[in-house]
């Protein structure tokens, strides 16, 4: 699979996403096209060498020479692969995947978990973009797929070990719970939300201290705590059917000011808008 449009490249991560669908499709469906073409992709990474053969991390793309590129920085290719083979695992019934899931798992954790704190951390803190802050939920998330069909009960509680440590990490350092809550609210591009009550929420960096709060590390938060759930687990307790009362939605106008202080808010209906690009105005309703 190519990266862009231009088909000027091929990179680890478009291809590793399709060979995880591929295999769920097949499960799903029996059609075996959706296996050849999770045959083919997998041919792709072993001929390009895309797993080190001595690390066993994951290259982020291929060179001309069909040699990994020696990026490895993201923590989601690793995971992204071993979602992969976990699926052909599910597939085929052969331990050949599930060794190579564990080997590449143990190898990501090695190479992104802070030596100083024990926590899983992304190659680009603090300054991950927004499509960074959600690769270690990818990680974890696969990782719990392998977890889950792991023979070998000692290596499960190991992973379960490093999974709680995360988690432990976050709610000690990384979390924001204050009093009054509303001081702790999910930070939009565009601002705070209209009902500022939320939290608690954690920021990118899983060593804390919490910064920020946003959708993206959300996510990978809440990546870390489902990943954590030992299956059969049941919920006990007041917060097991929790259903805060949310107002309903008000629509904005451009009165409230929800575009990014360098594009203007193009009011086009009674309740309905847009925001012009930085180098638009707003005539009539429409930017030009």
């Amino acid at each position: 699979m190519w990266f862009d449009y231009d088909f000027r490249q091929k990179v680890s991560i478009t291809n590793l996403e399709c060979i995880v669908v591929a295999g769920k499709l097949f499960r799903a469906t029996k059609n075996v096209k959706y296996l050849i073409h999770m045959k083919k992709i997998w041919n792709w990474v072993i001929e390009n060498e895309i797993i080190d053969n001595t690390t066993y991390l994951v290259h982020d793309g291929a060179l001309d020479n069909c040699t990994g590129n020696n990026f490895f920085g993201p923590t989601y290719l690793g995971g992204t692969l071993i979602g992969g083979l976990v699926e052909f695992y599910k597939i085929y019934k052969k331990e050949s995947y599930l060794d190579l899931a564990n080997k590449i798992a143990q190898a990501e954790i090695r190479n992104s978990t802070n030596i100083f704190t024990g926590t899983l951390t992304e190659w680009c803190e603090p300054n991950c973009n927004d499509d960074e802050k959600m690769f270690k939920g990818i990680f974890v998330r696969n990782l719990r797929y392998l977890m889950d069909v792991l023979k070998d009960p000692k290596q499960r509680q190991e992973y379960q070990e490093y999974l709680d440590l995360n988690i432990q990490a976050n709610l000690l350092y990384n979390m924001c719970d204050k009093v009054p809550i509303h001081e702790c609210n999910i930070t939009f591009k565009d601002g705070p939300p209209f009902y500022n009550v939320s939290g608690p929420l954690f920021s990118p960096n899983w060593n804390g201290p919490f910064t920020v709060g946003a959708p993206m590390q959300q996510t990978a938060a809440l990546d870390l705590f489902i990943a954590a759930i030992k299956p059969g687990t049941n919920c006990t307790g007041e917060y097991c059917n929790f259903s805060p009362n949310y107002p309903k939605p008000q629509p904005l106008t451009c009165k409230d000011y929800p575009c990014p202080k360098d594009q203007p808010c193009c009011q086009y209906t009674s309740t309905s808008y847009t925001c012009c690009t930085s180098d638009q105005k707003c005539l009539s309703g429409i930017c030009t």
